[in-house]
């Protein structure tokens, strides 16, 4: 069995697996149809936050035409 053989038959030790709980604020919402804000949490970043939130808030990107 070659070396890349092995890596890929042993792969499947190596996957991270979930701990815990899919949170229910993942995905589209259902009123009004869109994403969720951030929860009340350091660890999340959002276009769709108020402006003057600076721990949620992160400007949208802007994409340089021609560059491509």
């Amino acid at each position: 069995m070659g070396a890349i053989s092995f890596f890929f038959l042993h792969l499947h030790q190596f996957r991270i697996k979930p701990s815990g709980n899919k949170p229910n604020y993942l995905a589209v919402q259902n009123n009004p149809p869109a994403l969720a804000l951030c929860p009340a949490t350091n660890n999340c970043i959002s276009t769709s936050e108020n402006i003057s939130d600076l721990i949620h808030y992160a400007p949208p990107w802007a994409i340089a035409k021609g560059r491509m």
